[in-house]
C-alpha cells in the first residue's frame, strides 16, 4: 500500500483564508482550544500511541499533499482516516505553518478533553497542584507526576492549558493518561490554608529536602513562574540543595526533584 492510494480524491487546501484552516491554526493557542473545543496533537510516535490505546476522542487526521509514508500502521491509520472522510489535505506550506515542531508527519484533531473538579483534599498519597503559566512546564511537570506516581495533577486557575499543542509535546503525550482535575486558584488555597492538611510548597528558603520526612498524603504546591510563593505559605516550605552561586531551578525541574525523592523514600520503606 503506498500514501498515493490514501490520496485519492482528497481536495488539498491551499489558501491560507480557507475556513478550516483558520480554525485548525487557532487550535495552537489557547482560545482556539476553548472557542473550537478542539485540540491539535503532533509527532508520529504520540499519536500512534494514543490512537491505539484510544486515549483520546480523535476527530479529523492532517497531511500534506507531498506527503510520504512507509509504515504499515500509519499507513493504515491514514486509509481510515480517509474512509471517514475525516482525512484534512493541506498545501506543504500551509501544512508547515500547524506542524511548529517540524515533525514532518501527520497532525490530530481531538476532542478537547473535559477535566473534573478537584474536590476531595485527603486522597491517598501526593496531589500535585500546578500554577505553573508556561505551558511547555506544565507538560513537563505533569509527565514527571505521572513517572513518579502521583496520584493526581490539579490545575489551577492560573495554570496554561494542559492541552495546549505545547503542553502535550512536553508531556510526550502523558497530560491523556494522568489524573488530571481542575481547581480553585492560588490566592484561594493561600488564603485558606487550614482547609488543605498537609500542605507542602516549594521555597529556596524552606526546609532542606534531604531533612524533610514526607507524610503518608499529601499536597505539593509550587509557585508561580519567576514569582515563587507568598510568605504567607513559605514556613510551610521544602527547598532542594544547591551548590552555592546557583540563584533558582526551573519550576518543573523542580517539582521532578521532588518528587523523585519522595517516590525512591516510598521504595526504601
Amino acid at each position: 500500500m503506498t500514501w498515493s492510494l490514501c490520496m485519492n480524491n482528497s481536495e488539498t487546501i491551499t489558501s491560507k483564508e480557507n475556513t478550516k484552516f483558520k480554525e485548525i491554526k487557532s487550535l495552537s493557542e489557547n482560545a482556539g482550544i476553548v472557542k473550537n473545543n478542539k485540540i491539535l496533537i503532533s509527532g508520529k510516535k504520540i499519536i500512534l500511541e494514543l490512537l491505539r490505546e484510544n486515549c483520546v476522542k480523535s476527530m479529523e487526521l492532517i497531511v500534506h499533499e507531498d506527503y510520504k509514508e512507509t509504515d504499515k500502521e500509519l499507513l493504515d491509520c491514514i486509509a481510515s482516516y480517509k474512509n471517514k472522510n475525516a482525512l484534512i489535505v493541506l498545501s506543504k506550506i500551509l501544512f508547515n505553518e500547524l506542524d511548529i515542531f517540524r515533525t514532518k508527519s501527520p497532525l490530530l484533531i481531538a476532542a478537547l478533553p473535559n477535566l473534573d473538579k478537584w474536590n476531595d483534599k485527603t486522597l491517598a498519597g501526593c496531589t500535585v497542584l500546578l500554577p505553573f503559566q508556561n505551558p511547555v512546564n506544565i507538560g513537563s511537570a505533569i509527565r514527571s507526576a505521572a513517572a513518579m506516581g502521583a496520584g493526581r495533577v490539579v490545575l489551577l486557575k492560573e495554570a496554561a492549558n494542559p492541552f495546549h499543542p505545547k503542553s502535550i509535546r512536553a508531556s510526550s503525550g502523558t497530560v491523556f493518561k494522568v489524573k488530571l482535575l481542575y481547581g480553585p486558584s492560588l490566592d484561594e488555597i493561600i488564603s485558606n490554608t487550614k482547609s488543605y492538611s498537609n500542605l507542602i510548597t516549594l521555597d529556596m528558603k524552606g526546609r532542606d529536602l534531604s531533612h524533610f520526612s514526607f507524610p503518608e498524603n499529601f499536597i505539593l504546591l509550587p509557585g508561580v513562574e519567576g514569582q515563587g510563593l507568598p510568605q504567607k505559605v513559605r514556613n510551610m516550605a521544602i527547598s532542594i540543595p544547591m551548590q552555592s552561586g546557583v540563584e533558582s531551578l526551573n519550576a518543573s525541574v523542580s517539582i521532578s526533584i521532588v518528587l523523585w525523592e519522595w517516590k525512591r523514600r516510598i521504595g526504601a520503606k
